[in-house]
């Protein structure tokens, strides 16, 4: 692209002219000629003092994951005050340095640390001070992140300031050890059971009620998921040893029948195919219950139960 023709896009009033301008300087950063990668440059520095929010976001997003990109102009796009331009850099742009994500921490607002906190490269210093400074959104995100790395301290800041789905969020995240993963059912529970006491109780929750407390409260957690995340809880809880008989009946008889699918895979050691085959034979149903472990007593009965549905 010609030098004139460069300047006259860059002057052009129309935005979705200059916002095209970024995508194609994005791609030219990386070229291995130093001709076209000096005039990609130029044209990026041009474009982040653009007055419009649009195109300067359309810039954050096409140079994002450039290894390229000028540090200072990373900089620039990360402290914009649109969390719409600052976001895809402060979640994905790799020229950051630790040092410049400590500042934008302390400086940005809690939408553009939400960002930040969903970042692969974070160390123990970073997620410490999202905690310290992050609302409950900031929260959520740095529980969601497999990869933020937390301390027993900003593991116990987290949950002492989370909230529920946040806590949640972290019990979900894997690989915990079995004490952190008690600590967060306990909490979990507490956070739950609060919520259920301020309710009424309506008829169709009246079987709830003749169960124990602490399992129809991990009932009602279970009914929010699915999918993956219903076969992640099973195996947190699992790992806590609440995967009991007891409550996987309740889940096969008050629901999610999801919960006692996956539990009983779980338990049996088999797969969660496997499993959907084998309760579907009323033999089948008998052998895998036993391999889990179910009573005796109750193995027949709930077959028969499973074959009606």
């Amino acid at each position: 692209m010609r030098p004139e023709e460069i300047q006259t896009l860059l002057s052009s009033k129309s935005i979705a002219q200059r916002a095209a301008l970024a995508d194609r300087a994005a791609r030219e950063l990386d070229h291995p000629e130093v001709l076209e990668r000096s005039a990609a440059e130029w044209i990026v520095r041009a474009l982040v003092e653009d007055v419009s929010e649009f195109v300067r976001a359309a810039l954050s997003e096409a140079v994002c994951r450039s290894e390229t990109l000028p540090r200072d102009v990373a900089l620039q796009l990360a402290f914009d005050l649109n969390a719409s331009v600052a976001a895809p850099i402060l979640e994905f742009s790799r020229v950051l340095t630790a040092e410049d994500l400590m500042r934008l921490i302390l400086a940005v607002n809690n939408q553009a640390r939400c960002a930040v906190a969903r970042r692969p490269d974070l160390e123990p210093r970073h997620v410490s001070v999202l905690i310290e400074r992050g609302n409950d959104a900031v929260l959520a995100s740095v529980a969601g992140n497999p990869e933020a790395p937390l301390d027993h301290a900003s593991f116990d800041a987290l949950l002492a300031r989370a909230r529920e789905h946040t806590v949640l969020r972290l019990a979900l995240r894997g690989g915990l050890p079995f004490g952190v993963l008690r600590k967060l059912l306990d909490t979990l529970v507490r956070h739950f059971q609060d919520v259920l006491s301020r309710r009424p109780v309506v008829p169709s929750e009246a079987r709830a009620l003749l169960i124990d407390a602490r399992q129809r409260t991990l009932l009602r957690i279970a009914q929010e998921l699915n999918g993956p995340e219903m076969e992640r809880f099973a195996s947190l809880l699992f790992a806590a040893g609440e995967l009991k008989p007891t409550l996987l009946i309740a889940a096969l008889r008050a629901g999610p029948r999801a919960l006692f699918e996956a539990g009983i895979a779980l338990r049996a050691g088999l797969p969660s195919t496997r499993v959907r085959s084998l309760l579907a034979d009323r033999s089948g149903c008998e052998v895998l219950c036993r391999q889990a472990g179910l009573p005796q007593p109750l193995i027949e009965g709930l077959c028969a139960e499973l074959a009606r549905t």
